[in-house]
C-alpha cells in the first residue's frame, strides 16, 4: 500500500500589492515569474509539486514534513536575494 501523507504548503509574495504600486505592473509581474520559476527549481530537490497558481500565491505538495520546511526556507532565501524588482 503506497503511503499518500504529504504536507500542503502556502507560498506567496507579502507585499504584491504595494510592490505593484510601486514598480507597475510589468515588473511586478517579472517578480512572480521570477519567484515561480524560483520555487518551480526547487521542488524537484523536495519531490514536491505545484498544485494551484493563484494570482501570486502558489500551493504546494510536498511528501515530507522535514522537507516542506527546507522548501520555504530555500524560497524565502532566493527571494531574501532578490528583494525587489529591478
Amino acid at each position: 500500500m503506497m503511503d499518500s501523507a504529504a504536507t500542503f504548503a502556502f507560498a506567496d509574495i507579502a507585499g504584491f500589492t504595494a510592490l505593484t504600486e510601486a514598480h507597475g505592473d510589468d515588473e511586478a509581474l517579472a517578480f512572480v515569474d521570477e519567484f515561480r520559476d524560483t520555487v518551480n527549481t526547487e521542488l524537484p530537490a523536495v519531490r514536491g509539486q505545484l498544485v494551484k497558481t493563484i494570482g501570486d500565491a502558489l500551493m504546494l505538495r510536498i511528501p515530507d514534513p522535514a522537507d516542506a520546511i527546507l522548501l520555504g526556507l530555500r524560497i524565502a532565501d532566493a527571494s531574501r536575494r532578490r528583494s525587489s524588482p529591478r
